[in-house]
């Protein structure tokens, strides 16, 4: 009904989410920068994804949508709006995300959002934004979701983070490795003084 149309309408509004009869999926959010330094040109950014299966995705950007996105090749987005800052989207299932090698990982300058299901099945977050020292801006106020186990080097050399909001309510309770996570990022002050590392 009407009350409910736009309770939906909000929820996409407002979060991004993906609402299909499973429920509500919100997806992973990425602030791009195209005309920061990268191999893409000035108008693109390329989306690296890491060897492997499981995947199973949608992107959206710039008004243009991509679904149904099976294979680990990579992903060069071309924005119809020119050079600038963007918003990329990406729900389902990524299981592994790992841009610490990509040649357009400078180009990503903040995460927005973790969403609910960008790294099902999962094991691992390494490397996930390293060696990015245009990463500024961790604005996510949701928690990664996943069943991951390692977080070495997620954000190493990430020299302009400062600190990530709700870093301590993250789970890491599960997680066996986390080495280098945070080497190389002298200005972050992030708190997790109540992190559970028993397994490490």
């Amino acid at each position: 009904g009407g009350a409910a149309e736009a309770a939906r309408t909000s929820l996409i509004s407002k979060w991004g989410a993906i609402i299909d009869g499973g429920g509500i999926a919100p997806p992973l959010i990425l602030r791009v920068k195209t005309d920061n330094v990268g191999a893409s040109n000035d108008d693109q950014f390329t989306l690296q994804v890491k060897n492997g299966t499981g995947y199973n995705y949608d992107i959206e950007y710039d008004g243009q949508t991509l679904t149904g996105l099976t294979t680990d090749n990579d992903v060069t987005l071309t924005f119809p709006s020119g050079a600038g800052s963007y918003d990329i989207r990406i729900s389902g299932s990524f299981p592994l995300l790992f841009l610490q090698q990509s040649p357009d990982k400078s180009k990503l300058i903040e995460v927005k959002q973790w969403g609910n299901t960008s790294f099902g099945g999962t094991v691992s977050l390494q490397g996930a934004f390293g060696y990015n020292n245009l990463l500024t801006t961790v604005s996510a106020t949701d928690v990664p979701i996943g069943s991951f186990t390692i977080l070495q080097q997620m954000f190493n050399f990430c020299s302009s983070l400062v600190s990530i909001p709700n870093l301590n309510n993250w789970d890491v309770g599960n997680i066996t490795s986390m080495g280098s996570m945070f080497r190389g990022a002298p200005n972050f002050n992030g708190d997790c003084s109540s992190w559970d590392v028993t397994k490490i």
